[in-house]
């Protein structure tokens, strides 16, 4: 969740704005959710307080051991416009070999695609 845009009465572009890049559903082994989306924390709220619930404290509770999901009484109805198209991304690897320890590894990773941008 994302804090309000700090503008007035202008859109703010966010790095979910523009082309979203996954994997293909075949090669997921989880099914997939229909809609996915972000909310900033003020429409969260208002999303929460709506359902009769507080975010702060959903957000307390849900930082505790033994939390449990819990039903928000709300509904979502979405009409959207998709396209999708394939595309192919390089991995890259470097390897620089210790000396003290030549035997293990540390792996750093990272992607671009999170901010649409591949």
């Amino acid at each position: 969740m994302t804090p309000a845009p700090a503008t007035a009465g202008t859109s703010s572009r966010t790095p979910w704005s523009g082309a979203q890049y996954d994997l293909p559903a075949a090669d997921d082994p989880e099914p997939r959710i229909p809609v996915q989306g972000w909310l900033t924390a003020d429409a969260a709220r208002q999303l929460f307080a709506g359902g009769g619930l507080d975010l702060d404290d959903a957000y307390r509770k849900a930082g505790k051991p033994g939390f449990k999901p819990v039903t928000l009484n709300a509904t979502l109805s979405v009409d959207l416009a998709s396209s999708t198209a394939n595309k192919t991304s390089r991995n890259v690897v470097g390897v620089l070999p210790g000396k003290a320890r030549a035997d293990e590894a540390v792996l750093y990773m990272a992607h671009w695609d999170h901010l649409g941008q591949a």
